[in-house]
């Protein structure tokens, strides 16, 4: 909280999506257990997306947010080793590593283009509401 969530979320997306391109140029154990010590690492930020909707919506509407917002992530996890299975088979296991790092630098554009974090903590010390723009 010291420094906000964008501090901690933009920079896993970006590291993610080195750490998967990074698995195209591996050519022995040893940098395949880095990119993946490197894909934990970026990891750190899978609690952000939560923490942040409960900053951005309140309590009055966080319940039904936080229940799309899994609902949405079980859908990717049936629907995308699917995908990515069609894709390693039609253009080979490159073409997954560019897709996801491509989705995860341009998630971090976006957050970045359309997030703001709550701008100050109130005497409770809870966080007064975050915008989108």
């Amino acid at each position: 909280d010291r420094f906000g969530r964008l501090f901690v979320l933009i920079p896993a997306l970006l590291v993610l999506g080195g750490a998967s391109l990074g698995l195209n140029l591996v050519t022995d154990l040893t940098g395949y257990t880095l990119m993946i010590f490197f894909t934990g690492f970026g990891r750190i930020g899978n609690s952000i997306p939560p923490i942040m909707l409960a900053d951005l919506l309140g309590p009055t509407r966080l319940g039904p947010a936080i229940g799309q917002n899994r609902f949405l992530g079980d859908i990717g996890i049936m629907v995308g080793p699917l995908v990515m299975g069609w894709i390693i088979d039609t253009y080979g296991f490159g073409g997954t590593t560019f897709l996801t790092a491509g989705l995860l630098w341009s998630g971090a554009v976006v957050v970045l283009a359309t997030i703001r974090e709550p701008a100050q903590r109130g005497a409770s010390g809870s966080l007064s509401q975050g915008t989108l723009h």
